[in-house]
């Protein structure tokens, strides 16, 4: 069995108010070397998502008393790292392709027409791994940006700091060399550019 897109992607949540289905999809998927956790309802899935750490849920458009679209919804507010793909048996091709694009733009990263081949289910769990793992790089690539851009934070706050302290000891200095000067037995002067003469101490 092809077992493509599973090389980051390991857990899945099927949800799916038809047992049987749900059992077939978790069988095929456990062939194909992933972690999977059922859920038969909206409520099923929330206290599932509890305690297993998915990161593709499968979910049926319909689920008896409650809609795969309004689950899509919550989930995407509650679990956002999750991707869901929306599972549609369609009455017809029109239903269908409306089905799919309410499902996409509620929230869907991607749909399943039933009945699908295994192949089917795992292109689609292959482009779900895709977008994971390009949303780990992007996050890495954030995490290495803002570290650097904390180190140079850093950096240039101890040059301030060696700045300052530089200057305060030329001040003190300053301060220094003026009282040895304005304690010298001698007066010192110079001539400035206007001839005139200056002094720079008062002398004893």
């Amino acid at each position: 069995m092809n077992t493509v897109g599973r090389a980051r992607l390991r857990r899945v949540l099927v949800v799916d108010g038809d047992r049987d289905s749900a059992d077939n999809l978790r069988d095929i998927l456990a062939v194909g070397g992933y972690e999977v956790a059922l859920a038969h309802g909206a409520a099923a899935a929330k206290r599932v998502l509890g305690g297993f750490a998915a990161e593709v849920a499968l979910i049926d458009a319909c689920l008896g008393r409650g809609s795969g679209i309004d689950l899509i919804a919550q989930l995407r507010r509650r679990h956002p790292n999750v991707l869901c793909v929306m599972m549609i048996t369609p009455a017809s091709t029109d239903v269908s392709t409306d089905a799919a694009a309410e499902a996409l733009e509620g929230g869907a990263y991607d749909c399943l027409r039933k009945p699908f081949q295994p192949v089917e289910l795992f292109a689609a769990l292959k482009r779900c791994s895709a977008r994971l793992e390009l949303t780990r790089v992007k996050a890495a690539a954030e995490e290495a940006l803002q570290k650097a851009h904390g180190e140079q934070e850093q950096r240039v706050e101890e040059r301030t700091a060696e700045l300052h302290e530089a200057n305060e000891g030329l001040r003190r200095s300053e301060e220094q060399l003026r009282l040895i000067t304005d304690n010298l037995p001698v007066r010192i002067a110079y001539i400035d550019p206007q001839r005139r003469y200056r002094f720079v101490n008062r002398g004893c």
